[in-house]
């Protein structure tokens, strides 16, 4: 593995220190404005040439300071003539296993270290060389990208192509083939250090003793260039999505260096910049030079790399014979997924056997009808318009989701969630009949807690697909103190596991429930004096009195994710609020599940299970007044066998199956 760079104008900064000029010159090179007469074209890193420089005389040995970076991610900022170039590529020398280089590295003060031989030319480097940027307008920023990505791909080609890797696909050779090509679009261009990354980390995990190190040379360069020539805004959109914030979470090494200079901090001021922000690990070290690390300004002199030839391939030939395959694996692909689609339609054309009982009036629907008529469908429908005025003409299922949650952070449930974690977890303190009880604040939005009772032998969750998931929310501020006595009320009169969350902030539901179908009785008795002070704020969740009901989904989506879905999939298809009718929508998702408009993606719809979809259109028929939620409704049933075929099956042939 090579590593591609640029000489560093460092460099050469020893060549002019003696002139008045000097610090001027360092400045143009840094910021892009080399003199015609210093050859900055990139070059291939050749090992060799930095053997030769740690051999030699002049050379400060400084690399006692690689152990301070083999087990923690770093990004250190102010390296500006610190010598920390030749400290980054010294320490790639070091690492790589493609160099070679442990004799030469025995006779210095790394070879001291007790991990000198777990290290040495032991990893995959990828070393990201951004010192030679000097775009003066965002197209020659990109066309930079594009070769530098190029550049790095051509190093990597066997990994895209090899068809034997645990993460080959096509798909993905046909991308790395646009990189080397540089045709790919500024869409897959920003994806495509993700991609690499994916690729390598899934490389490293087949291959177990394999160690990946990734080393950004000056990458804040980017930003500082585009803020110096007018196009900063454009740049950062690219990086945003470019730079994966987690870069160092792909790896066994991070290392980044980045070389703020004070000669003009006019465009290196680094409170803003994005790829300081995205790539700064945490180093406790962050605001301060580096001499100490590296070889100060003064210790520097002039050494040169000699470029090693290109990789010997005839990328023309090499990328015609990609696409070739591509094309065939393509092919192969596409018939395959049309025998998979002929049977898939099949299992979807089965109708619900007689032999399985109706559960609910919407089992084995292939269409509904609705009252149109009624004033709850009027609502109902005139909420999905002013959806539409709102969101149009971008119909983003997670932007209605919010828009349904109305999440307002500002205003304050619960500060400090780890005090209030413990809280939780004590209620249950000195009570026999409860075991490992389980806070978790992490969620962000929420502090969920889990109570598993002492006899418990069988595991299982308290959100198995027959239990009830309830909602509830106040017009009251104390909502944290009745949280916490429903919670002592059901470790006090419940029957099975149960679980519950409360949220951090004001959002529509504040808590939620996770219980069997006596246990959701116990929590209606609690909450019965509390009616007055609770509101029904989730338009599409049925009610029983004042708390919602719902089951835990076993898809990916929650209920009010599934009904977001449901509604951004049908608005999309819409041409004005006019033509915007409910009973349309709700069969355009009935039909998409049933695979009759058959899509293998469908929104997601045929991966919905059939507990999802009988959830959905009970809801609907109880909000618009069809049926009503008694104690006897399929919604409340605690009857496991219904909901667990249900909860596995994806359409009405495996509901047969399953009965069956």
């Amino acid at each position: 593995m090579r590593v591609t760079e640029n000489l560093h104008v460092g460099d050469y900064l020893k060549r002019y220190k003696n002139n008045a000029t000097g610090e001027k010159f360092f400045a143009r090179v840094l910021f892009g404005q080399s003199p015609a007469n210093i050859n900055c074209d990139k070059k291939m890193l050749n090992y060799l040439s930095i053997i030769n420089i740690l051999k030699s005389d002049r050379y400060v040995d400084k690399t006692a300071n690689f152990e301070r970076f083999l087990y923690y991610s770093e990004t250190l900022c102010n390296c500006a003539n610190t010598g920390a170039s030749l400290f980054l590529k010294t320490f790639a020398c070091f690492l790589d296993k493609n160099a070679n280089s442990k004799e030469v590295f025995k006779n210095l003060k790394i070879a001291q270290s007790e991990k000198f031989e777990k290290f040495v030319n032991n990893y995959n480097v990828l070393f990201l060389d951004f010192s030679d940027f000097n775009a003066k307008t965002y197209d020659e920023a990109i066309e930079y990208m594009r070769n530098k990505m190029s550049d790095i791909y051509k190093e990597y080609c066997d990994i895209f192509a090899d068809h034997n890797a645990q993460y080959y696909s096509y798909d993905s050779l046909e991308s790395a083939l646009n990189i080397i090509d540089k045709t790919s679009d500024i869409k897959d261009l920003q994806e495509s250090l993700h991609w690499l990354l994916s690729k390598l980390h899934g490389y490293e995990t087949y291959d177990p003793d394999n160690y990946l190190a990734i080393l950004v040379d000056n990458m804040i360069l980017l930003e500082t260039v585009a803020r110096q020539y007018g196009y900063l805004s454009e740049m950062r959109e690219f990086l945003e999505k470019f730079i994966e914030e987690d870069i160092y979470k792909w790896c066994d090494i991070f290392l980044q260096m980045g070389f703020y200079t004070d000669i003009d901090d006019k465009y290196c001021t680094n409170s803003d910049m994005v790829v300081y922000r995205n790539f700064c690990v945490g180093s406790d070290n962050l605001q301060r030079r580096f001499e100490d690390i590296a070889v100060s300004k003064n210790e520097q002199y002039p050494f040169h790399y000699e470029p090693l030839k290109p990789q010997e391939k005839d990328w023309t030939a090499y990328i015609a014979g990609g696409r070739k395959t591509v094309a065939r694996e393509k092919h192969e692909k596409e018939l395959a997924n049309r025998r998979y689609i002929r049977a898939e339609k099949k299992k979807y054309a089965v109708d619900l056997s007689p032999e399985v009982p109706r559960f609910s009036p919407n089992m084995g629907i292939r269409a509904k009808q609705l009252d149109k008529s009624s004033k709850k469908y009027e609502r109902l429908n005139n909420l999905v318009k002013a959806i539409y005025k709102k969101f149009s003409p971008k119909f983003d299922y997670y932007d209605i989701y919010k828009y349904f949650q109305k999440i307002d952070t500002k205003k304050r449930i619960i500060n400090d969630t780890e005090t209030f974690e413990k809280q939780l977890e004590s209620l249950c303190k000195g009570n026999s009949t409860w075991k490992n009880p389980h806070a978790n604040g992490s969620f962000g939005y929420w502090v969920q807690i889990s109570y598993t009772r002492a006899d418990d032998e069988d595991g299982f969750s308290a959100g198995k697909p027959n239990n009830i998931k309830a909602y509830a929310c106040f017009k009251t501020t104390a909502i944290k103190d009745i949280f916490v006595d429903s919670i002592k009320y059901l470790l006090q009169n419940a029957h099975d596991n149960f679980a519950a969350k409360i949220a951090t902030c004001q959002r529509s539901d504040q808590m939620c429930y996770w219980l069997s179908k006596d246990d959701f009785k116990l929590l209606e008795s609690f909450y019965k004096p509390y009616a007055k002070d609770m509101k029904k704020t989730l338009p599409f969740v049925a009610y029983k009195g004042m708390l919602g009901v719902s089951k835990d989904f076993p898809d990916v989506n929650s209920h009010n994710a599934t009904q977001a879905s449901i509604i951004a999939d049908y608005l999309k298809g819409v041409n004005n609020e006019e033509s915007i009718d409910l009973e349309d929508m709700y069969n355009n998702y009935i039909s998409k599940w049933n695979g009759d408009i058959y899509n293998k993606n469908n929104n997601g719809f045929l991966r919905d299970s059939a507990l999802s979809f009988i959830m959905i259109l009970d809801t609907l028929d109880a909000i618009l007044g069809k049926t009503r939620i008694t104690d006897n409704s399929f919604m409340l049933s605690g009857e496991a066998k219904p909901w667990n075929v249900l909860a596995k099956s994806r359409c009405w042939f495996e509901v047969n199956e399953r009965w069956g």
